[in-house]
């Protein structure tokens, strides 16, 4: 199936906003060139939102099933990149909420974008 002019402008913005937190720490790591923190922190971020989303894949189509699986990935997301910052020596509480909230939010946006972008069944 191919996909409509739609769903392809729905895949480009998933992809831009999945790619944000990967700009941040890229920009991150260059202006410091030491404090790779972001830069992990966005991967582990997206790791897990990709763990969770295929884990729980087959778990209902249903819009409910949906809902609650990209909710349930935008926080363990959250959540991992906010164990990863503490665990690569963070400290400021505040900040870390911050930018793993700024990240768990990326991905959310950008699988919710993504499960809105795959063909629909039947459509040409």
């Amino acid at each position: 199936m191919l996909r409509t002019p739609r769903e392809r402008w729905l895949l480009l913005l998933a992809l831009v906003s999945q790619s944000i937190p990967f700009a941040f720490g890229l920009i991150r790591a260059v202006t410091t060139g030491t404090d790779f923190r972001y830069l992990w922190m966005a991967v582990m971020s997206c790791f897990s939102a990709i763990a969770v989303m295929t884990m729980f894949e087959g778990g209902g189509s249903g819009p409910g099933a949906r809902t609650v699986r990209l909710v349930l990935a935008a926080v363990m997301s959250t959540a991992v990149a906010a164990a990863t910052g503490v665990m690569l020596g963070a400290t400021s509480g505040v900040g870390i909420a911050i930018v793993s909230l700024a990240f768990g939010l990326c991905n959310g946006v950008g699988w919710t974008l993504t499960v809105r972008s795959r063909p629909r069944p039947g459509s040409p």
